[in-house]
């Protein structure tokens, strides 16, 4: 006998229901996750991530992720969420800078959000010279995101001067040449003389 449609319509919000669709039911769904015995069906947050994706779409989740930011002792959560979420999906760093740039979010937490913060695991005490394209292409998002954020601080120029070299050199254990090779591509020359 087959399956009525109102039978999988009903089964389908019965599951619907089971993720979290506000940042309460996060909150709840991540703290279940993290003390229950579940720790083979959902393992790290690139499989938190997953399921995610699976039932939400990217605006909404780049949108919950950043209420999770703003909710007590959940903001390193958040990062770590929004980071796997744009290593799995490199195109939601299109949605996820101009919401940083909103919050004026500092560029050494926005820096912890993006896929370049992956490569200091993927790096780390090697220095690999076939990587930097790769690495480079990651870490343009973010040196525009320093030059958003300079502009609209324009008074305070709060970040640009010599951080944005020190956290790129020290976070991920880049080469300083390449790390200067980058920023040439997107820098006046006033800009790094500020870095030597």
């Amino acid at each position: 006998m087959p399956i009525s449609v109102s039978t999988t319509l009903s089964r389908g919000a019965k599951e619907e229901r089971k993720r979290p669709t506000n940042v309460n039911g996060l909150v709840l769904w991540l703290d279940y996750i993290d003390r229950s015995k579940v720790k083979n069906v959902v393992d790290g947050e690139y499989d938190v991530v997953q399921q995610l994706t699976s039932v939400r779409d990217r605006e909404e989740l780049v949108v919950l992720f950043f209420l999770l930011r703003d909710t007590a002792r959940w903001k390193h959560r958040a990062d770590s969420l929004l980071r796997s979420l744009t290593v799995i999906q490199p195109e939601s760093v299109k949605l996820v800078l101009p919401r940083c740039l909103g919050k004026k979010v500092n560029p050494k937490e926005v820096f912890d959000m993006l896929p370049i913060a992956e490569e200091r695991f993927l790096t780390q005490g090697v220095r690999d010279s076939v990587r930097w394209p790769d690495i480079h292409r990651k870490l343009v998002p973010w040196l525009w995101y320093v030059s958003e954020y300079n502009v609209q601080r324009i008074a305070q120029r709060t970040y640009w001067r010599g951080q944005t070299f020190r956290t790129s050199y020290e976070t991920c254990f880049y080469p300083e040449q390449f790390i200067l090779g980058a920023l040439m591509l997107h820098s006046t020359m006033e800009d790094l003389v500020a870095f030597l």
